[in-house]
């Protein structure tokens, strides 16, 4: 399953590498993309994570924050 999340914090590839190794790092996550024009995570898990386990992990990581991405409706 592939989750969309709002990630505040990130301006460079620096941070955008601490992000993606932090989400890397968390128990089930199989894949991560990373994009700061958004700025959103794209994460691939092999089974539901809690929303607030991958924010922890990417606050460990800097002073970035994960929230659940929710798109603009016009």
């Amino acid at each position: 399953m592939t989750h969309m999340y709002a990630i505040s914090g990130i301006s460079d590839a620096a941070s955008i590498d601490q992000v993606k190794k932090a989400l890397e790092g968390v128990q089930g996550v199989t894949a991560v993309l990373v994009q700061v024009e958004l700025p959103q995570a794209k994460v691939t898990m092999s089974s539901h994570i809690q929303t607030s386990v991958l924010a922890a992990a990417v606050k460990q990581a800097g002073n970035y924050d994960l929230s659940d991405w929710l798109p603009h409706r016009h």
